[in-house]
């Protein structure tokens, strides 16, 4: 009792029981569902977190191109600031004219007032001002003299031909015998205040690119920048993976690469310029990636809790069905006084009900089918017993025969043999003697013509249509010889002069057809229909057979699909036609 109790409490944790079935497919489904829900908040959370890291990007690149937009327009207002100075004009236009001692002179001043602009700006490296007669003026006072003719980044922005603008990355040595400085060098002519027409010479800002922008704080936030001027030239920052023509004539403010990087175009800077800032995709999958452990935690934590409360439920719920398996499995050893008690008020209440009112069914039925049983017995004794009739009969006839032989009656002979072999033939009583071949069905329907032409002498007239390959195939005992019966008997024997019996049997496709035609009497459609969807009987010399029960054996045997139709004509005859399967018949 107690191993049976054991395995009753554990039988949520039986791979093959109803309840373990039960946990698992709960189970699944509440993991499908949460993971296809986790899946779809990863998924909008990804592109929308995405979205948010290319956002702050794309502001921080925003607060960087103000900034250099600020020294953009600094440096600007510091070249015109130059360009107006009366003091600088001066100096250049009395420097024309003067001596070695006093050009000196003017230098020094120079480089002290132009040294004044440098320190006002922390990424001001020197300021130069070359005069149209190639005199050079500088801040620095260990800068040799400005040869134009050495400084290829200068030449290649005369070239240009602009009245203002950036040039190329050079490099400056801020001091002699130092390391050089990368510098981006700011060029403006500027013109005689006195006589505008006339051009004094060009004002050249050399600007730190490493002071202009901390390139050490940009490079932890995971990018990589570049700043562009107006000619196409780097100014600043690293090669980007896009062409920098793909940049410069793309509309768009973002750029997505094949790898899953993203390049960030700021145009709001002054001269045309624009700022570029490559993010990594792996720097974006690592803000990214936080969400993704969320979801996992979230589905792991639910899936446990959910676990739990579906052993619970799946437990709670399978305490009456086990109540049900307990009485099954008494009802199984022949215990048929089980009654369960299930209050739950839903379906398993219901089930409990329909299970007591089974077992009270089955004992029921039990105690009917034994005495079926012992009345089935005394059937049989009794079938038995009326097999003893048809000898006598055939003993009888047999005496008959021997008595019209010695007689010489040839009719009384032919009359008492035909009517042996179709009581032969039409009285087994074998339970299997559904089917018998068309051949054996046609030699019945011979000897009952045999008999009734005696009967009926001259007046009927036989026709067999058919080929000798189907009398193999099987039909159904005593199945052609009542329709035959029903046409002699109202058909042919109603008509004084007669009529003719045509029997065509034919096979079409995988049917076969048997047409009994006659042209007796015929009927109206009055007495057809009710021969078809009555029971009634055809009353002939032998037996009391309805056509309906034929069709019924029909539809029995092989379907509603296949069956018997009649038409009739008063006056003209009946065809009775049946198809059926054509099925080989083995014996």
């Amino acid at each position: 009792m107690k191993v049976h109790e054991n395995a009753r409490k554990h039988i949520l944790w039986n791979v093959n029981s109803f309840g373990f079935k039960l946990f698992i497919t709960f189970f699944l489904i509440i993991v499908l569902a949460l993971g296809t829900v986790c899946g779809f908040i990863y998924n909008y959370m990804t592109d929308t977190l995405r979205n948010q890291v290319i956002r702050d990007e794309k502001k921080s690149l925003e607060q960087i191109a103000d900034h250099i937009s600020y020294i953009q327009d600094t440096v600007q207002m510091t070249a015109q600031s130059i360009a107006i100075s009366n003091e600088i004009q001066n100096m250049i236009r009395n420097d024309e004219d003067n001596t070695v001692f006093k050009s000196l002179v003017t230098q020094k001043d120079m480089r002290t007032l132009l040294s004044s602009y440098v320190m006002m700006q922390p990424y001001f490296v020197d300021i130069l001002i070359v005069a149209a007669d190639g005199t050079t003026y500088s801040s620095n006072n260990t800068e040799g003299k400005f040869d134009a003719a050495d400084e290829v980044w200068y030449l290649e922005w005369k070239k240009k031909k602009a009245a203002h603008g950036y040039s190329k990355i050079h490099m400056y040595n801020i001091e002699q015998g130092q390391a050089s400085n990368a510098v981006i060098s700011y060029i403006c002519s500027f013109r005689n205040l006195k006589n505008v027409r006339t051009i004094m010479g060009d004002i050249i800002i050399n600007i730190d690119i490493n002071k202009m922008i901390n390139s050490n704080s940009l490079a932890n936030r995971g990018q990589q920048y570049a700043l562009f001027n107006n000619w196409g030239n780097r100014v600043f920052g690293s090669e980007l993976s896009a062409e920098y023509e793909e940049m410069a004539n793309s509309e768009e403010d973002r750029l997505n690469l094949e790898d899953e990087n993203v390049i960030l175009i700021n145009r709001e800077l002054g001269d045309e310029w624009f700022l570029a800032a490559q993010v990594s995709g792996k720097y974006i999958a690592s803000q990214v990636r936080p969400i993704l452990r969320i979801c996992f935690y979230f589905l792991l934590l639910t899936v446990i809790i959910m676990s739990v409360v579906i052993e619970f439920a799946v437990h709670y719920f399978m305490k009456p069905i086990r109540k049900l398996v307990d009485a099954a499995n008494k009802v199984a050893e022949g215990n048929y006084k089980v009654h369960v008690n299930i209050t739950t008020k839903d379906e398993l209440s219901v089930l409990g009900n329909a299970f007591n009112n089974m077992v009270v069914n089955i004992d029921s039925l039990l105690q009917k089918s034994i005495a079926y049983e012992k009345k089935n017995k005394e059937i049989e004794i009794n079938r038995l017993m009326l097999q003893i009739n048809p000898h006598f009969i055939y003993n009888t006839l047999n005496s008959i025969v021997y008595m019209a032989r010695m007689h010489r009656d040839e009719d009384i002979i032919r009359f008492t043999n035909a009517f042996i072999s179709l009581l032969q033939d039409t009285l087994q009583v074998d339970e299997d003697n559904i089917f018998i071949p068309l051949r054996q069905e046609i030699k019945n329907i011979k000897n009952y013509i045999e008999i009734q032409s005696l009967r009926y002498p001259g007046i009927i007239r036989t026709v067999y249509d058919y080929s000798e390959d189907l009398l193999d195939c099987a039909v159904p005992n005593v199945f052609i010889q009542p329709i035959v019966e029903n046409a002699i008997y109202h058909g042919i024997a109603a008509k004084p002069e007669g009529g003719t019996l045509t029997i065509i049997i034919f096979r079409e496709n995988d049917n076969l057809r048997i047409t009994v035609k006659d042209d007796g009497v015929g009927m109206n459609q009055d007495k057809v229909n009710e021969l078809l969807t009555k029971d009634e009987a055809i009353k002939g010399n032998m037996r009391s057979i309805g056509v309906a029960n034929i069709i019924n054996r029909i539809h029995h045997i092989y379907g509603e699909m296949y069956g018997l139709t009649i038409s009739s004509k008063v006056g003209e005859g009946t065809d009775v036609e049946i198809t059926i399967p054509f099925q080989k018949y083995i014996d």
